[in-house]
């Protein structure tokens, strides 16, 4: 792929994620309509009245563990997306100022030819797995909303006088009985269901992006910076580029400590409640007598979502990490020992003692690949608990 192509790629995923946070009200806007300052309300409403039901329908069947589980996967999923809402309308502000920083930088090397191809490095793969993930959160949502159409379809097909069975698309208990109460209350409840979908889907798949996105952004200017440091030009001076380095060095600081005051919780949430969801997904298709196409488009499309979605915000961690050491690797091998240069080396120093650029979560946990293998872990051992305890109650 040519410049230009990654070029106009990087405005295509820049673009289509700052919609999708836009149609749900998370995108940073400097003066905000009414009604754009409401939508995270109407968005957080509606996720967590889903979760509230299914948790309810959880809770119901908690006796049948097989049963259990199918409500304990998707009520997780729910409480996550109501978490991702709460924390970008709490830091409103501060992910304004994460953004402006980071795009005025980036625009800045875009504009650069020196620079373009440099911090456009690795945006390919950023946006194939945002892709991938995007069409399997879709997959599955669209599965859970079919399901009940097709059912009805079937059963009208044929219709041998029987009164037709009718299903939500999802595993919820509402105060009513929303299959018996008529035609008008089970299609409203359906209707909000399928809003509920829609909601989960843009809250998450905007926001994953981003994070994946900004992380991309905050590499590729390291690299630049790695980049600018390669100096051997006796005439260049050294000091002004070291300078602006140690400046440009603290701005990440700051972004890396916005970006875990935005996305701490939601990471240190993600952890858990990927184990449990994808360990409730493996021992729904174990218990399964009979597999129908649904159930393996159902457990294919979530399962992969959260191993995916769980995979992207651990190598984004461990890429940021990576090419920060990498920074501080230029920064040792750049021309620095000569005479009458104290004041180079001096920042040379200043830059020396800082760390790597680590991603944490809530103070608990280095987002790293490391982290991905330990959800992987997790999932399997509390796979295996809710085997004994099926066994047990069988």
């Amino acid at each position: 792929m040519d410049e230009k192509k990654k070029l106009q790629a990087y405005v295509a995923f820049s673009e289509m994620t700052k919609k999708l946070m836009l149609i749900a009200g998370l995108w940073p806007v400097a003066n905000p309509t009414l009604f754009y300052s409401i939508k995270p309300l109407i968005a957080l409403s509606i996720a967590l009245c889903t979760a509230i039901v299914i948790t309810n329908f959880t809770i119901g069947n908690i006796k049948n563990i097989t049963v259990m589980t199918k409500g304990l996967s998707l009520a997780t999923s729910f409480y996550t997306t109501s978490l991702k809402i709460i924390c970008f309308a709490l830091n409103r502000k501060d992910a304004m100022i994460l953004h402006n920083t980071l795009a005025d930088y980036y625009n800045n090397y875009l504009n650069n030819g020196n620079f373009k191809k440099l911090v456009l490095i690795g945006l390919s793969g950023v946006r194939r797995l945002s892709k991938t993930f995007s069409f399997l959160v879709f997959l599955s949502l669209l599965t859970y909303v079919l399901i009940p159409i097709i059912s009805i379809l079937i059963q009208l097909l044929h219709n041998d006088g029987n009164k037709i069975v009718l299903m939500l698309a999802m595993p919820a208990k509402y105060p009513w009985n929303s299959t018996n109460n008529g035609l008008l209350i089970y299609w409203i409840n359906y209707l909000f269901e399928c809003s509920a979908a829609v909601c989960l889907f843009v809250v998450t798949c905007s926001a994953d992006s981003l994070f994946s996105f900004y992380v991309f952004q905050m590499s590729g200017h390291l690299r630049v910076m790695s980049c600018q440091l390669n100096f051997h030009e006796e005439n260049i001076n050294h000091h002004i580029i070291i300078r602006e380095c140690v400046i440009k060095y603290g701005d990440l600081i700051k972004c890396r400590d916005i970006l875990q005051k935005i996305y701490g919780p939601i990471i240190l949430w993600m952890i858990i409640s990927s184990a449990l969801v994808i360990c409730a997904l493996i021992f729904q298709m174990a218990e399964l007598e009979k597999v129908t196409v649904g159930e393996v488009l159902l457990f294919t499309a979530y399962s992969g979502s959260k191993l995916l979605q769980t995979f992207m915000y651990a190598s984004s961690g461990s890429v940021l990490t990576s090419e920060s050491e990498n920074f501080l690797d230029a920064v040792y091998q750049s021309n620095w020992v000569g005479k009458n240069r104290k004041r180079f080396q001096t920042s040379i120093l200043i830059l020396l003692t800082q760390k790597p650029i680590v991603l944490i979560a809530c103070k608990y946990f280095a987002v790293s690949i490391d982290m991905f293998v330990m959800v992987l872990n997790t999932s399997l051992s509390y796979f295996f608990l809710l085997q004994t305890m099926a066994e047990k109650q069988n």
